[in-house]
Order: C-alpha cells, then structure tokens, then sequence
C-alpha cells in the first residue's frame, strides 16, 4: 500500500494547482450568484440578465468529445479561471458578471474533463 507521504510528495504540484484552482472556483462562484441576484432576481419580471444562468449548463459541450478529452482543452479552461479571476475585480457590473460566469464554467468543463 502507498503511504500518504509518498503519495503527497510525488503529486504535490498537481494538489497545489487543484487547490488554486478550486478556491478561485468557489470566489467566482460566489461573486457569479451575487451579481445574478444583484442585477436579475431582485427584478420582478425576468430580463436578459437571466440568461447568464446558462453558463451552469456548460459542461453539456462534453457531449461532442465522445472518447476522450483533448489535453489542450484542460489548459484552456484552467488557464481561462486563472485569467478570468484575475480580471475580474477590474471590471463592473455586467462584464463582472460575465466573468464570473466563464470562469465557473470553465470550472465545471475542467472538472469533468479531468476525470
């Protein structure tokens, strides 16, 4: 059986990029939520701003990629995350909310794909 400390020194790199990415994942998250609520469900007839709701839809795109996931999709959508937290806090209103909206979706495409 593989101990812990062997198993933790050989993937470190790995479980310190899936940490980061995973905690930029739950701030986007959070911000994504405030700004839909902010901008649509305060509203009491729906408008445009609910449509970024579709960005949770986004690992349906898997569907296309019958066999396998190509390498050059997980860089994308993890160097999407890191590029989108970063501009996020740049930006205001609904561009913020776009944002929020591809880096969570980018999340959820770069966890499927990697399993």
């Amino acid at each position: 059986m593989v101990s812990v400390k062997n198993l933790i020194k050989e993937n470190y790199s790995e479980m310190i990029l899936f940490s980061i990415i995973f905690l930029f994942f739950l701030q986007m998250l959070s911000n994504f939520v405030e700004t839909i609520y902010a901008f649509a469900l305060l509203n009491l007839e729906p408008d445009e701003n609910i449509l970024a709701l579709l960005f949770f839809f986004s690992p349906l795109l898997l569907l296309f990629f019958k066999k396998a996931v190509p390498n050059l999709t997980l860089l994308i959508s993890g160097e999407t995350i890191i590029t989108a937290r970063v501009l996020e806090p740049l930006f205001k209103r609904q561009l913020k909310m776009v944002l929020a909206g591809i880096a969570v979706a980018s999340f959820l495409v770069f966890l499927l794909s990697y399993f």
